[in-house]
């Protein structure tokens, strides 16, 4: 199994009423076994299909080697109340 060409979402919303700008945030998302092998090649784009800056790290591993967890940081613009969703993919760009 791999990860879907579509990604996997990542769904941010502000709740507190106040517009953030370069707000950090840290996602833990699971991933099924065999997906991903590292971070290498992995991308976060935004709602607009732009790739963002974001770091990864493999928090553990499936038996065979594979991620089973990674933690994704980012940061995000989002006006007050909003949501924004974001994609991570794996592979070169196209």
């Amino acid at each position: 199994m791999s990860i879907p060409e579509s990604g996997i979402e990542i769904r941010v919303r502000e709740e507190a009423g106040i517009r953030r700008e370069c707000w950090p945030l840290t996602r833990g998302v699971p991933l099924p076994v065999g997906a991903v092998e590292g971070v290498e090649g992995l991308r976060l784009i935004n709602g607009a299909g732009v790739e963002i800056a974001a770091q990864f790290r493999v928090l553990c591993e499936w038996p065979d080697g594979s991620a089973k967890w990674i933690l994704v940081d980012f940061q995000v613009d989002i006006e007050a109340g909003e949501e924004a969703v974001y994609a991570l993919k794996a592979g070169a760009a196209k």
